[in-house]
């Protein structure tokens, strides 16, 4: 036998498996690694939801806009819902351990389109994919609807990362709706959503001048916006009730 492989006899015997208190070393890492990376998932969504919640109607960011929110929760990601009078989507953000997916969604199903038509739209899709930072198009469910969204490291995410997401998804939207020749729906539900809720409190006694201040402070609308929603208002209020202007 050589010198060579008597030591290497040698070190093969000589060689241990790592010891119990090795093992239970990784082991309690790792649980503290998982520990942490959940409790910033949980903490990192009760800093969006208050700085969803919290806003003003003045704002300038639309992250400080005073926002509705729903909180929900599946098996992997705490989900916040969020609607607001002035925009015809709600945003709904997906936080998990490692990530946070800010979406929107479009209710226009592609499925049931005729194929060339539906080509076309997804065509446009793709490009616009090329033309908005950070944000891409896609298709989801059954009857492929169409979304925007984007993703940052859930650890990343802080006030003006927010405002700078939710920014580019709500000009994508109008981008895309105007690809799919929805832009003037999308208008429309946003000015049904405020009639309905302005209807709603002119029902629980605000006046007309309340209403028109709401319209013009709270909301931001410009005034001749605020006049189309006050004859809608108007319009809707006399069909119900039969009488005019005084019924503000």
């Amino acid at each position: 036998m050589t010198w060579w492989e008597l030591k290497r006899l040698k070190l093969k015997f000589t060689l241990k498996p790592p010891s119990f208190p090795f093992y239970s070393f990784i082991l309690k890492n790792f649980k503290y690694t998982i520990f942490v990376v959940r409790y910033m998932k949980n903490k990192k969504a009760d800093i969006i939801e208050k700085w969803l919640r919290e806003g003003k109607d003045d704002a300038e960011n639309i992250v400080d806009l005073p926002w509705e929110v729903k909180k929900e929760q599946d098996e992997n990601a705490i989900i916040l819902v969020a609607s607001h009078l002035r925009f015809p989507v709600p945003i709904v953000f997906r936080i998990d351990n490692y990530n946070t997916t800010i979406m929107v969604e479009i209710d226009y199903p592609t499925d049931s389109m005729e194929p060339t038509a539906r080509m076309e739209i997804y065509r446009n899709l793709l490009k616009i994919n090329t033309e908005l930072p950070y944000i891409k198009t896609g298709l989801v469910g059954d009857d492929l609807y169409v979304i925007l969204l984007g993703e940052v490291e859930t650890a990343r995410v802080d006030h003006d990362t927010l405002n700078n997401y939710m920014e580019l998804l709500l000009s994508g939207l109008f981008r895309v709706a105007s690809s799919l020749g929805l832009e003037n729906d999308l208008i429309q539900i946003t000015m049904e959503n405020i009639v309905t809720v302005v209807d709603e409190k002119r029902k629980s006694g605000m006046k007309k001048e309340e209403v028109e201040e709401y319209l013009a402070t709270k909301l931001n609308l410009p005034k001749d916006q605020v006049a189309t929603i006050i004859d809608k208002i108007y319009k809707r209020a006399s069909k119900d009730s039969g009488v005019g202007d005084s019924y503000f």
